[in-house]
């Protein structure tokens, strides 16, 4: 009994650093719509290369499927919120630069995180601005 409470306080213990970790940089909210038309929300570390606004995740995860079947998306970085069309990417060197931007900018966060997730099969998302007007966000 004693063996079971201690392994389930260390997972618990390892579930707050990596919740503490996962907040910690700028982290963004892209809202992206589901099949029956709700909005869903997504936190995600949010990078820039070479100007261009990208996220990237897990290539089957449900926010990418989701941005797939409707590419019109909102992003959140702080108090901002514009409206972007997503476009995946399966190209590595787009992929490459954008993890290198990923680990630049979260450092030790990110690659204690990646041990954590399941990493593989990544895509990088880019998110295009459509123009539409910021505040009428869903």
């Amino acid at each position: 009994m004693r063996t079971v409470m201690i392994a389930s306080a260390g997972v618990i213990v390892l579930i707050a650093i990596t919740a503490a970790l996962a907040d910690r940089g700028e982290v963004a909210i892209l809202k992206s719509r589901s099949g029956n038309q709700f909005w869903i929300g997504t936190r995600l570390w949010v990078v820039e290369v070479d100007g261009a606004i990208y996220v990237r995740g897990p290539n089957h995860s449900g926010w990418v499927e989701r941005v797939r079947a409707d590419p019109e998306v909102w992003l959140t970085r702080g108090e901002a919120t514009a409206q972007y069309h997503a476009a995946t990417s399966a190209d590595a060197g787009s992929l490459a630069a954008v993890e290198r931007a990923i680990a630049e900018k979260y450092g030790a966060t990110e690659r204690w995180l990646d041990r954590r997730f399941d990493g593989s099969d990544p895509i990088a998302v880019r998110l295009e601005s459509n123009g539409a007007p910021a505040g009428s966000s869903p």
